[in-house]
């Protein structure tokens, strides 16, 4: 899985001006093995998610379509519509994201059948390679999914040492992507596999700097924490600025519990360490606490005030570490 993520990191680096454009389209067709296994597994993720459906015919009828599938789009197409459908899901399954990614592999799967006899669809691969790469579903990366569905296929499990590897290395070469300096994902490469692809070493020789190995590290840690930072946001935070924004102009019923999104947001702190100090002072000031629907008959508009400032405060404490 990781050196499939390797060859999907041509993109981001085709933008490298110390890299011919016909070196580029060499290393497109390299990815096509990798393609191929990212849409199988893909879509077994996608037909896997059917079993967290209200309806478990849903996942059957998906399931056997899977193992006789000559072809995936009809599988996916009908996973598309099943996540769509609002009335099957809980909160944290299904849903649009899982729909997305089922959409993007569709087109995987046109493109690589249409590679078969026009190779130069090979870049728009890689294209849609890396959008897959940065996916989510709705509490971590589509990619994770999809290595944990490859060590069940293998008999492995979750918590075996090899797992955690792999999956700190796919993270480091997905963070890689996002490097200010294209070049530099190249010693990310070597730092992991040992070597850089003879064609780039080629082409690299002689025309870039030996690189700054401090600095690569602090930038990928950056991306990191912005990452988890984002994914904190999406997965934790919206939701509840999204529910209190409808709720802040209604009043709960005497004696009645809080609505979820407040008591969420008590604990949203947890989620976000190095702005967990800052929170808490915003909580304080909004006097959000657990005792804030015995004081306050605008106990909902109260809580959405405290959440949109500190969205406010996650927002701009991204933007100035992306700078």
């Amino acid at each position: 899985m990781g050196i499939r993520i390797l060859h999907s990191l041509i993109g981001p680096i085709i933008k490298d001006p110390n890299i011919s454009k016909q070196v580029a389209e060499n290393l497109a067709d390299q990815v096509i093995p990798g393609a191929e296994e990212i849409l199988r597994l893909g879509t077994k993720i996608c037909v896997d998610e059917l079993q967290y459906s209200l309806s478990l015919y849903d996942f059957k009828t998906a399931q056997r379509a899977f193992e006789r599938a000559k072809t995936y789009a009809p599988v996916l197409e009908f996973c598309v519509k099943q996540f769509m459908d609002r009335n099957n899901w809980a909160k944290s399954f299904g849903g649009e994201k899982w729909a997305y990614l089922a959409r993007v592999l569709v087109f995987l799967e046109n493109k690589l059948a249409q590679y078969k006899s026009d190779k130069t669809v090979g870049m728009e691969i890689v294209a849609l390679l890396n959008i897959i790469d940065g996916l989510q579903h709705n509490s971590g990366a589509m990619m994770e999914k999809m290595l944990l569905e490859e060590f069940k296929e293998k008999s492995m499990s979750w918590t075996d040492n090899t797992f955690q590897n792999e999956k700190k290395i796919i993270r480091t070469l997905l963070d890689s992507k996002n490097l200010s300096e294209p070049s530099d994902i190249w010693w990310v490469v070597k730092s992991i596999t040992g070597e850089i692809p003879y064609m780039i070493r080629r082409e690299l020789s002689g025309k870039i700097q030996p690189p700054d190995r401090q600095r690569i590290q602090k930038e990928l840690s950056t991306i990191r924490h912005n990452k988890e930072n984002m994914q904190s946001y999406d997965l934790m935070l919206k939701p509840i600025v999204n529910q209190l924004e409808k709720l802040q102009n209604t009043k709960p019923y005497e004696d009645d519990d809080l609505d979820m999104a407040v008591e969420d947001l008590l604990e949203v702190w947890m989620d976000f360490p190095v702005l967990s100090g800052d929170i808490k002072l915003i909580l304080k000031k909004h006097k959000v606490n657990e005792n804030l629907a015995r004081k306050s008959q605008n106990v909902y508009k109260v809580a959405y005030q405290a959440a949109k400032e500190i969205e406010q405060l996650v927002m701009s404490f991204v933007e100035s570490a992306a700078a």
